[in-house]
Parts: C-alpha cells; structure tokens; sequence
C-alpha cells in the first residue's frame, strides 16, 4: 500500500496535517509505504493526479493503482486511518468512533 500526501509550504492546515502524517507513517507497518508531494514545486504533475484541493491524500494498491483519493482536514485526520485499514482488511490503526446523530 502506498499513500501519497499532497501539501503547500505556504498552507496552515497542509502543516498540520503534515506533523500528523509523519507521526503515523512512523508508526505503520513496513508493508505501507510513505511520500509527500509539495503541490507549488509540482502543480503541473498535482494536477494530472486530480489534486484540487490541499492537504490531499491517495492511496494505492499494487496492480489496482489508485483506489482512494480525498482531500482532508487535519481535524478529520481519522479518515487516513480508515481507509488505511480498508485497503489493508484488517485494523492496523484505532480509529476513534464517529459520534452518532
């Protein structure tokens, strides 16, 4: 599994989301693979991946390729770790409990 974060220097919620993606790639197994795409150095390669909106987040699966594709908030950060655990089958991060309406 491969997850790609899109971000700006010059973003406040991109930096913020950045301190949490680092935390939890340093806590991932090996079998998940990190990287960090800076979207004003790349805009042209950012684009022809879909990227609107920053911090962004892909996830890609062997022969799949890109399964997943969002743009999220650092405060809606859990929703890394969901999908990690989807595209994994199984529950490598705790996730807290979305609050039920």
């Amino acid at each position: 599994l491969a997850v790609i974060k899109f971000h700006a220097s010059w973003c406040k919620s991109c930096q913020a989301f950045s301190r949490k993606f680092q935390q939890l790639s340093s806590l991932s197994p090996s079998s998940i693979s990190y990287a960090s795409l800076e979207f004003s150095a790349n805009p042209k390669l950012c684009r022809s991946l879909g990227v609107t909106h920053l911090p962004s987040v892909q996830i890609y699966k062997g022969s799949e390729g890109k399964v997943e594709s969002f743009s999220c908030s650092p405060k809606r950060f859990d929703k890394v770790k969901v999908k990690i655990n989807e595209w994994l089958d199984a529950a490598v991060f705790k996730v807290k409990a979305e609050p039920e309406i």
